[in-house]
């Protein structure tokens, strides 16, 4: 039993210290196409707004002249998908800054997306956190 408790804590302290921090990037309506899931602002959406923030940044973009809640190539809705389950999986964490349309995109993903079950339920925890903290900041970008 001793054995069992041991082994298991290690294996919940290696989870804790691995985990790694995240802040989710998903940008608002724009003239522009600014695809891609990764750690680079396709045609600088965010410019120096990301500066705010220090630690793993992800970038969440798509054309953004369509409809942010549909899915396909360059959509919010499978972009957002790529990226959540992705980085915010497997005991990391997650923040998600959005601007206009893209935190009505993730407040969509994030109602619609678990099929009405609970984040634990599709993978998204970890022993003692809750994988994302959604923090919607309208940092009231240009309309690029």
């Amino acid at each position: 039993m001793l054995k069992t408790f041991i082994t298991t804590s290690i294996f919940f302290l290696t989870l804790q210290l691995s985990a790694i921090n995240y802040v989710i990037f998903v940008h608002g309506k724009s003239s522009s196409n600014h695809n891609g899931v990764g750690t680079t602002d396709v045609n600088n959406y965010w410019g120096a707004a990301s500066g705010v923030v220090t630690g793993n940044k992800i970038f969440v973009g798509y054309d953004g002249t369509s409809d942010p809640t549909t899915y396909g190539t360059a959509r919010a809705q499978t972009n957002i998908s790529t990226a959540l389950t992705r980085y915010c999986k497997v005991g990391n964490s997650c923040r998600i800054i959005c601007h206009s349309a893209g935190c009505y995109a993730t407040e969509f993903w994030l109602s619609t997306a678990l099929g009405g079950t609970t984040a634990s339920a599709k993978g998204f925890t970890s022993p003692r956190l809750l994988p994302w903290q959604v923090l919607l900041v309208d940092l009231n970008l240009p309309v690029h």
